[in-house]
Formats: structure tokens, C-alpha cells, sequence
């Protein structure tokens, strides 16, 4: 019940802003008030649902200020571990792992496949990269900031080619084949300057999902 509810809000079948109701939810599933409350009080604690006494149930705006954190951590942990990684020498099972979600991708984006399975593939690429390098706990870490950038991710995919996530896997692939350190600072450069670019884009398009 939890992480139906949750999908449905992280991928935006409910927009931030809107007004939900438990009653919703226990036709929609057939359940009984239990275990919805019980789903809308962890969704609160997540900070992804608000809860107003005599007034209703709203969905959390985006934190902005919270997104622009989570692309400040990702650069500054995943750099390194790409650097990292270059310096490893048994890496050919990584790096055809790698070149799998990338095939992944490419199927999911020519067959027109659901934008949460495009992110999650993306979100499983870069896992891996964390993985590989023995950074799980870190990667954990930033998955526990994920909700509003995964919100972020969709109305960016909605708006923007999503042959970008290809090309961005592909060029870290070949870097890491490669080995070549100096192209891990070029590509972290251009990687968030675009993503700093589409984000501001997305806020103005969107300013009523943000505060």
C-alpha cells in the first residue's frame, strides 16, 4: 500500500499541490482506513504528503534548495569514484554490466517504455558505479534524498529528449574504458551544467510544484 501510494505521488500521478483522500485509496486498492493511515503517516514523515487538521491531505511541493544539494553531493562522490574505478584493473564484468543498462535504456526509450522504468534504469546505472567501487552505503545515503529528485527527473524526462541518459551512460562508459582521467572532469562539468540548465528551466515551467 506504501509504495503504491508513494509511486504514484514520486512519479507524478498525483502532481505536487494536489489534494489526496484516504477514501481514494481504499476503494481504488479495496482495503480498509488501516493500513491507508498508516501509509500516509510514513508518506508525512518522507516529507512527501502535508497534513492539515480540518483542512485535508496535500501533496509536498518539491524542495528546490534540497535539489540543488543532492547535484552538489552526487558530483562531489561520483567524480571521485569514477576516478576511482579507472585505477581498477579487473573491471571487465563492470563494464558489461554497464554496457547491459545502456542496451536496457536504448530498448526502453526506442519502445516508448514508462518513464519510471527509464528512471529507474538510469538510477540503476549509476548504483552500479557505486557498487563496483564498495561506495553501497554512500549510495544509500543519497538514495535517501532521491524523492524530490526523482519528481525532478520526470517532469525533466517529459521535457527533454530522454536520449540524453544514453549519451551521458555512453560517455562515462567510455571514459571508464578508456581511463581517462582528465575526461571525468570535462564530463562532470557538462553534466551538471545541463542539469543545472534543464532544472531552472523545469522550475519556471512548473513554479507552482516548487517552494
Amino acid at each position: 500500500m506504501y509504495e503504491n501510494i508513494k509511486n504514484e505521488i514520486l512519479f507524478l500521478n498525483f502532481k505536487p499541490g494536489d489534494s489526496i483522500k484516504e477514501k481514494y485509496f481504499e476503494e481504488k486498492f479495496s482495503v480498509s482506513r488501516t493500513p491507508v493511515r498508516e501509509a500516509f503517516l510514513k508518506l508525512k514523515q518522507e516529507g512527501l504528503i502535508e497534513i492539515f487538521p480540518q483542512k485535508g491531505t496535500f501533496i509536498s511541493l518539491i524542495d528546490i534548495n534540497l535539489i540543488k544539494q543532492v547535484y552538489f553531493l552526487r558530483k562531489n562522490l561520483e567524480v571521485p569514484i569514477l576516478k576511482e574505478i579507472i585505477c581498477i584493473k579487473e573491471n571487465k564484468d563492470f563494464l558489461f554490466k554497464l554496457t547491459q543498462i545502456i542496451e536496457k535504456q536504448k530498448y526502453l526509450i526506442q519502445q516508448n517504455g514508462k518513464i519510471e522504468e527509464i528512471i529507474l534504469s538510469d538510477m540503476e546505472f549509476h548504483k552500479e558505479i557505486f557498487s563496483f567501487a564498495q561506495k553501497q552505503e554512500l549510495w544509500n545515503f543519497i538514495l535517501s534524498y532521491f524523492n524530490d529528485f526523482i519528481r525532478i527527473k520526470v517532469l525533466t524526462y517529459k521535457n527533454f529528449k530522454m536520449e540524453k541518459i544514453i549519451n551521458e551512460h555512453s560517455l562515462i562508459l567510455k571514459i571508464l574504458e578508456n581511463k581517462n582521467e582528465e575526461e571525468i572532469i570535462n564530463y562532470s562539468n557538462l553534466h551538471f551544467s545541463v542539469a543545472e540548465i534543464e532544472l531552472n528551466k523545469v522550475v519556471q515551467m512548473y513554479s507552482d510544484y516548487f517552494n
